[in-house]
């Protein structure tokens, strides 16, 4: 830990990076389930895939915005052959 921050948030500091890194937080790490869903079951591999926005860059980050969960590629590719046109704010 190299910093305690407000509302109970801490900054990390890693002896790892690139792929062992990823690794790392794969092996450790867990989906931030909703509690409706979480109370029920563990998270899973299939959580992985299932929390995931199809917009998302960045590997690791899975806390996605449920708003978001309803893009697909099918659907991304049906607006695409109506000429929609997208905007990525993020």
């Amino acid at each position: 830990v190299i910093e305690k921050r407000e509302a109970g948030e801490a900054l990390l500091g890693f002896d790892l990076s690139g792929p062992f890194l990823d690794e790392a937080l794969h092996a450790v790490g867990h989906i931030p389930l909703p509690p409706y869903i979480a109370s029920k079951r563990d998270d899973d591999e299939r959580d992985r895939k299932d929390y995931q926005t199809i917009y998302a860059r960045e590997e690791g980050a899975v806390a996605a915005p449920t708003a978001g969960l309803h893009f697909t590629p099918e659907l991304f590719a049906a607006l695409d052959a109506k000429g929609v046109e997208r905007r990525f704010v993020t």
